[in-house]
């Protein structure tokens, strides 16, 4: 067996779902953050288990073809970020590779084809940021967590963020830290700041700013600061969250400043963004997915449809257009009332909207020649695939952010009758392990 602080020699054969390279080492498997598939590696073991260890590399002896040199210069501290290493291609095959083993290990399916959709640029992709904020000696720390860790790596701007939020990220943090507004306490139940959130329309060429805080702190002078010198901003929203773990936001919002909400426009339609509601946080790739939903839904004027998890609405209003009725079902209330306005913003009044957890309300569904699921990374809730079966439509589409859940729904859907006619990579997260893909099942 294998010992802490031992030193031995690997090549890497694959990476696994999590983004570690994989390699053998008399015949026991060692995972290895930073690796690549072909490096002769020197590597450090630092969790040594009966069946695996995991380790660190101590010396690239030989890098593998794949490797290419990071763009940012925080890779490797911040844990945001594990596949800036590999060049784009070889990310986009292993997460093939990946997909396909988790689909034939837990749900005994053979995919076949995978068609990938990818933005043209794997960088500057993403829409909004997330910084927790710390409190520390010379103000705050504002930035990423450190990989497995909750402590704060202080960044300046991230290559994967659309660059207008990287510049104004950089002047709201100076107005904070001059404000005397304090982070949250590492270890402690204490400060006031825990998150700020910044997110981006492009139709607007706008940012809503969110402060997520302890208590409620009067910050209307910080607002309107913010409002007057960073001049995207035109949105500013308070979120309060008592509560301790690490759940960002909390139950009560505070308006502070500017509009109370921004719009982006995708597929030819408006979307209102309240501060607490989900968009993809890549829109090139989400806009191809959502064109390659209606494609294969292929929906006719006399069809009903079902959108489970529909958030703000952004898969059903697409669809609304090309079928008779679509009822969008959505647990969390201010999303489900933003998929009403953006109803009434285009002028949609076949979407009917539901609110409540999907398992409840898909049972006053009464008919659907087809269903659409874009649910949480722990996919369908329990009952809901077999209320899906029992509901007996045609064709579903099913966008997943976790593949290994992905195939266990599709596997239980194979058990009422469903094949897998098409699968999509949508690659909505360069640079990262992170999976997002798109089963189309007809029956």
């Amino acid at each position: 067996m294998l010992r802490a602080g031992q030193v031995i020699s690997i090549i890497p054969e694959n990476l696994a779902y999590g983004g570690d390279a994989v390699g053998r080492h008399q015949g026991q498997a060692v995972f290895v953050p930073y690796g690549v598939p072909g490096d002769e590696l020197m590597v450090k073991i630092t969790e040594p288990h009966k069946t695996y260890c995991r380790g660190q590399i101590h010396e690239i002896v030989k890098p593998s073809s794949h490797r290419t040199k990071p763009l940012c210069g925080y890779f490797g501290v911040c844990g945001s970020c594990q596949w800036q290493m590999m060049d784009y291609q070889y990310q986009l095959e292993q997460k093939l590779s990946i997909t396909r083993e988790i689909f034939k290990r837990l749900g005994k399916i053979d995919i076949g084809q995978i068609t990938v959709l990818s933005p043209a640029d794997g960088w500057h992709y993403r829409n909004k940021a997330q910084y927790p904020v710390q409190a520390s000696k010379d103000g705050n720390r504002m930035g990423y967590y450190r990989l497995k860790s909750h402590d704060i790596v202080d960044i300046g701007e991230c290559p994967l963020l659309e660059q207008v939020i990287n510049a104004s990220y950089a002047r709201v943090k100076e107005i904070i830290n001059k404000s005397g507004l304090k982070g949250s306490i590492p270890g402690g139940h204490s400060g006031n700041l825990r998150h700020l959130i910044l997110r981006h329309s492009r139709s607007e060429d706008a940012l809503s700013l969110v402060l997520v805080t302890r208590y409620e702190p009067d910050l209307n002078k910080i607002a309107q600061r913010i409002l007057a010198e960073v001049p995207k901003i035109k949105s500013i929203w308070q979120n309060v969250n008592p509560a301790r773990g690490n759940v960002i936001l909390g139950k009560k919002w505070n308006h502070l400043g500017g509009s109370e909400y921004l719009t982006e426009r995708i597929g030819g339609l408006n979307y209102r963004l309240s501060p607490g509601s989900f968009l993809q946080s890549n829109l090139e790739t989400t806009g191809a997915a959502y064109q390659k939903i209606e494609e294969c839904l292929s929906l006719s004027p006399g069809d009903e449809v079902a959108d489970l998890y529909s958030g703000m609405g952004s898969i059903a209003l697409q669809l609304a257009g090309r079928a008779k009725r679509v009822v969008a079902i959505e647990e969390f209330a201010p999303a489900a009332d933003d998929a009403k306005a953006n109803a009434a913003l285009n002028g949609i009044a076949n979407c009917e909207n539901l609110c409540g957890r999907v398992e409840d309300q898909l049972i006053k569904v009464k008919s659907a020649d087809a269903v659409v699921l874009d649910p949480p990374r722990q996919g369908a809730a329990p009952g809901v695939i077999a209320a899906i079966i029992k509901l007996n439509p045609s064709r579903i589409a099913y966008l997943s952010c976790n593949p290994s859940t992905l195939a266990r729904d599709a596997a239980l859907l194979a058990d009422g009758g469903f094949s897998l006619q098409k699968f999509f990579l949508a690659d909505m997260f360069p640079q990262t392990y992170h999976i997002e893909n798109l089963a189309i099942l007809t029956r």
